[in-house]
């Protein structure tokens, strides 16, 4: 597992290479990042048995972007340990999609993934859309505990806001490299939903995207759930979401042939 900890500790070189710090402090630090990156280490491995590939997928996401300002946001957000280690871990939800340990992480690659596939007009529109995807539901690392339950804050603040709590000092910087991304970075976590009562109206289309991409990784997780069996199509029921998902038989499969789920 030691390549991994290695990936991330590329996350951390160019920020803490650039920071002047007394001797006293890099020992410390040393110390405490040594001990938080062995930590790291055991959360991948215990995530599920696609922690340590997710994790990759995070590293090839980063990767990806054409903007070394949204490189280095990306750097600086994740060189903090304490943001990473719970985005590996927690769930993406208590009781609905990816509600399993690591499903954040999985759910948010998800949605990073299907965003980049889509066409831009631009590859700066197309590099905001992948970071907002990836980080767009980064909030619940405050929202949501490691056994399951919701934090006292998850009840009073919603993870939309918390993420830009969470993003806060990495914004900080995005704002001096490139203030325009980082303000529609924050319109596109926090804007109105449809059927909202509050909220700003979005301004941008890269917002739809991303909630289209997000429904699209909710849904297919729940879709996946309903076809337990991999060669089941037609009508199936969902106990947990309590409808119908539908899944058309491959056109060389006669109707009278195959297995209806229900």
């Amino acid at each position: 597992m030691m390549h991994v900890i290695s990936k991330h500790n590329q996350f951390k070189k160019r920020v803490f290479t650039s920071k002047a710090v007394t001797d006293f402090n890099n020992q410390r630090q040393s110390i405490t990042a040594e001990n938080k990156a062995h930590n790291a280490n055991q959360v991948i491995s215990k995530t599920n048995c696609n922690g340590v590939e997710n994790f990759e997928k995070l590293i090839e996401v980063r990767n990806s972007i054409h903007s070394n300002s949204l490189r280095e946001f990306l750097e600086e957000l994740f060189s903090d340990l304490d943001i990473l280690i719970p985005f590996l871990q927690v769930p993406g939800s208590i009781r609905q999609h990816h509600n399993h340990v690591g499903g954040l992480l999985a759910h948010s690659i998800e949605v990073a993934e299907t965003a980049a596939q889509l066409k831009y007009g631009c590859t700066a529109d197309r590099d905001i859309t992948v970071v907002a995807a990836l980080l767009h539901d980064i909030g619940k690392i405050r929202s949501y505990t490691t056994n399951f339950k919701t934090s006292n804050l998850g009840k009073m603040v919603s993870h939309d806001h918390l993420t830009l709590e969470v993003c806060a000092t990495a914004l900080k910087k995005l704002d001096i490299d490139w203030p325009d991304a980082a303000n529609t970075l924050r319109h596109i976590w926090t804007c109105a939903s449809p059927g909202s009562r509050y909220g700003f109206q979005p301004c941008t289309p890269l917002a739809n995207i991303v909630r289209f991409a997000d429904k699209f990784s909710a849904d297919n997780y729940d879709l996946k759930n309903a076809y337990r069996n991999s060669d089941a199509v037609g009508f199936a029921w969902n106990e947990k979401d309590k409808k119908y998902f539908w899944k058309a038989a491959n056109e060389n499969i006669k109707t009278e042939r195959r297995r209806i789920c229900f």
